[in-house]
């Protein structure tokens, strides 16, 4: 059982394209870690907390922003399986909602 819930950050970059007058959005992804491989084939990069005002800096390079990458919260994430009711919008049965909130 889950004791402490931590929110956490998804790496993202966003770019404006001015001639199209468009912004667009991506989210960062790396190789799976051996915990995640069984529940998914992508591993979005979630960020420590102490490397979060480095990434947002404007300052920080490329060398430095695959450092930040690398330095991700990847294996130390633990999953919990759920029914495949939790996955479903229209299912809003409360032994659904979260005990976090």
């Amino acid at each position: 059982m889950c004791s402490v819930f931590e929110p956490f950050d998804l790496t993202g970059i966003m770019s404006c394209n001015k001639t199209l007058d468009m912004w667009s959005f991506i989210i960062v992804t790396l190789a799976l870690t051996a915990n995640i491989a069984e529940i998914h084939n992508r591993m979005p990069v979630i960020l420590r907390d102490d490397t979060m005002s480095a990434w947002m800096d404007l300052q920080t390079g490329s060398g430095d922003a695959l450092d930040l990458l690398l330095a991700n919260r990847g294996s130390d994430l633990v999953s919990h399986p759920v029914t495949k009711n939790v996955g479903n919008v229209n299912n809003m049965e409360s032994r659904l909602k979260s005990r976090f909130g």
